[in-house]
């Protein structure tokens, strides 16, 4: 028997090197800070160069006036590998070499023809082959910056003004060699082979103005007012070439291709904004504030372009209301309203007419922003479409106990989510699939919480221990008139994310068992159909009614951290965790169709399955009517058609919870100096270890329930042969000079 998935790991590793220097005397202050990280990744060709740099400037001209610049520069290398239900995906290789071939032991190209690949599943590329032949890389480069000024011609007057700029810069670039699979390369010779390039420049100007008025005395009656102005123009351009059929092996050059498409897509946008918050407080026990925005949008698909967001805000601290004590240090209580308009991104290549798809999925200038990342098929924009507006209403409670020893705070929202922009499906008698609109209600509630208690706290012991606790239920109120439910996406083999009137949001939606009245599962009786022999016979059928599966979102998230502290030394432990969500498993479902699951062990031994026996009709109007025959009693195999024919075909058999808890981190730390001593020339160093992602305990099988959630994507809920997180240690010194 053969490992052919542990060889595909190594150890990476990260070493990260930051160089800091700052000064100040007083007419102002500067501070230069250089950092560069190394990563070789868990798998070879994959890794990471990042250098970034920050240079800050203030200076102080006089007592009133103050003026200061910030300059950033960063460059990101990465080397990735392919992921997801991509069949050139080294980790789906990896896992679907059964046991019984050498993946490592073998040749995995014809030594006569490097393309031609040699593997058992000619549906997939070799791992190793994959390494050698396929490359993925992407390229970003930034520099963003701004220069401030600050005015106080008075006590109660304060101007203020920013101004900065951004340029963005991404590359990115796949190869898939000649004979590869995910380009339908692999015949005899070898063939095809794809180049994808992808370009993305985005440019920013951003200008700010503010003024600050300031009255009355904040220890009584105060009153300030703020004013201001902002204008940020926006500009990208994204370019997507692919060429097809490489007619040179080896290249990395999209010129050495047969056929070559481009894809271009503008986004351009102006905002011109006005706002304004009052703020009132009394005696340093009640704040009051109210603030508004308006804005002016110049790429808008709306019937009017101007959008007003208003806020409002109360906070009572009661604790000023009573004699000062070593019970109550601090309570609180809070309340606010927000509201605000969200517009999506459309890009020009979709703002008229008909269209055939969103262009250019690799960058998120030209998608739309929600809820929707890419949409195919075609569609038109609705000539009414409004903004989404979002009203938000949260309560809160802030507690400070016992000579601050215990800290509680408590936070409960609900935001209701208007005017959705959704993909309406439409007749094919239109000759379009969709309309983008408005459409349906989403509301959003969840209670917030955290506590921190220290039990010790001496001068050279500490003892902290902090905690977090929060939930969030997201309900689709409503869609739009005669629509129920609202497709949102999928991942080739998986079941469908949907947006269902009634449930919550999001949801897997796809095929489920057939079940009785009791919800036990019903296998089939027929041991014959036509005359002949039923492959399925005692196996589960399939309810032939697409239906809910589950709710993505876990009912509630946790984290519990201690931290220790005895003189220099320091220890702290992390746990968190979530529980209630559901995901596909994708990595499950292919490893049981090809033998590699655990649950597939027992396929040589007859089993009868906890089941009724059964089948079913569809009477006059299409419904489905189960029948059930009996208690079953059918002894079966759970061989190769169980999994590949019957199971495969039955979403809700490979949708699992995806529970976890998880030592997210633990570190250890010495400080020399601790006492901050001001002598010699290095006034602090401190040394540390640490260990990030040590140990998990999950519901969910054959893979980290984490890596399935992906929020740019509309397939996150399915995990497809995502790359784990990783376990990792490491170490350092920082030093004070």
């Amino acid at each position: 028997m053969n490992d052919n998935l542990n060889p595909l790991f190594q150890d990476g590793y990260t070493a990260i090197s930051n160089f800091d220097i700052s000064g100040r005397n007083q007419k102002g202050n500067y501070n230069l800070a250089l950092s560069y990280a190394d990563q070789e990744g868990i798998i070879p060709n994959s890794g990471m160069n990042r250098i970034t740099g920050k240079l800050r400037g203030e200076l102080k001209l006089g007592n009133k006036l103050f003026m200061g610049a910030v300059a950033n520069l960063g460059q990101n290398d990465i080397s990735k590998l392919v992921g997801g239900n991509n069949s050139s995906s080294v980790l789906n290789g990896g896992f679907l070499s059964p046991p019984t071939y050498n993946l490592w032991g073998t040749a995995f190209s014809d030594e006569n023809d490097p393309n031609q690949q040699e593997y058992y599943h000619d549906g997939a590329d070799n791992p190793r082959w994959s390494l050698v032949n396929n490359q993925f890389s992407e390229l970003t480069q930034k520099a963003f910056g701004n220069f401030y000024m600050k005015y106080e011609p008075a006590k109660w007057l304060e101007l203020n003004y920013r101004g900065g700029a951004e340029l963005l810069l991404e590359e990115m670039n796949e190869v898939y060699g000649i004979g590869s699979s995910f380009s339908n390369g692999r015949t005899v010779p070898p063939s095809a082979g794809r180049i994808i390039n992808g370009q993305n420049v985005n440019q920013q100007i951003n200008s700010n103005f503010n003024l600050k008025l300031k009255f009355g005395n904040p220890k009584a009656l105060a009153f300030d007012l703020l004013l201001g102005n902002e204008f940020v123009d926006t500009q990208s351009e994204s370019i997507v070439q692919q060429g097809f059929g490489i007619t040179e092996s080896g290249t990395v050059d999209i010129d050495n291709t047969s056929i070559q498409l481009n894809d271009t897509a503008n986004y351009n946008n102006r905002i011109l904004g006005f706002y304004a918050n009052a703020s009132f407080s009394l005696y340093q026990i009640l704040f009051l504030d109210i603030a508004g925005r308006q804005d002016y949008n110049s790429n808008s698909r709306y019937d009017n372009s101007q959008f007003f967001n208003p806020t409002a805000g109360l906070s009572f601290v009661f604790s000023q209301l009573i004699e000062e004590n070593d019970f109550l240090n601090i309570g609180k209580v809070s309340a606010s309203f927000t509201e605000i308009a969200q517009v999506p991104y459309i890009n020009q290549s979709i703002n008229s007419g008909f269209n055939m798809g969103l262009s250019n999925p690799y960058f998120s200038p030209s998608r739309t922003g929600f809820p929707l990342p890419i949409q195919e098929g075609n569609f038109i924009v609705s000539d009414n479409l409004n903004p989404q507006i979002s009203q938000t209403m949260d309560v809160g409670l802030n507690l400070e106990l016992l000579n601050n020893q215990i800290g509680l705070q408590f936070n409960y929202f609900q935001e209701n989510n208007s005017n959705q922009i959704l993909f309406i499906p439409q007749s094919p008698s239109s000759g379009v699939s969709y309309t983008l609109q408005n459409s349906g209600e989403i509301q959003n509630k969840g209670i917030e919480s955290h506590i921190n208690i220290s039990p010790i706290k001496t001068n050279n012991l500490e003892w902290n221990i902090s905690g977090n606790y929060t939930t969030i239920e997201s309900k689709v109120k409503s869609i739009a008139t005669g629509i129920s439910n609202i497709y949102l996406g999928n991942n080739n083999e998986s079941p469908e994310v949907r947006l269902i009137e009634g449930s919550e949001f999001p949801v897997l939606y796809g095929y489920g068992f057939l079940r009785n009245n009791e919800d036990r599962i019903i296998v089939d009786n027929r041991e014959f159909i036509n005359g002949n022999a039923n492959p399925a016979f005692g196996m589960p059928v399939r309810d032939p009614n697409p239906k809910e599966l589950g709710k993505m979102n876990p009912d509630f998230w946790v984290a519990l951290s201690n931290e220790f502290k005895i003189y220099g030394f320091s220890l702290h432990v992390q746990f968190d965790g979530q529980f209630g969500g559901h995901a596909y498993s994708g990595n499950t479902k292919i490893m049981k169709e090809y033998g590699m699951d655990i649950a597939t062990n027992d396929r040589d031994q007859g089993v009868v399955l906890d089941a009724v026996k059964g089948y079913y009709t569809v009477d006059g109007n299409g419904n489905t009517v189960p029948n059930v025959e009996a208690e079953n009693n059918i002894v079966i195999n759970k061989g190769e058609y169980f999994w590949s024919e019957v199971m495969a075909d039955i979403d809700e058999a490979h949708i699992y919870k995806t529970n976890f808890i998880r030592l997210r981190e633990a570190k250890i730390s010495y400080t020399f100096n601790h006492d901050n001593r001001k002598d010699g020339f290095i006034k602090k160093a401190s040394i540390y270890v640490v260990g990030r992602n040590l140990w998990i305990k999950s519901s969910f099988p054959n893979a980290d329930p984490e890596t399935q959630w992906n929020a740019t994507s509309p397939y996150y809920g399915s995990q497809y042969f995502h790359f784990p997180q990783m376990r990792s240690f490491g170490g350092g010194i920082n030093l004070i000079f």
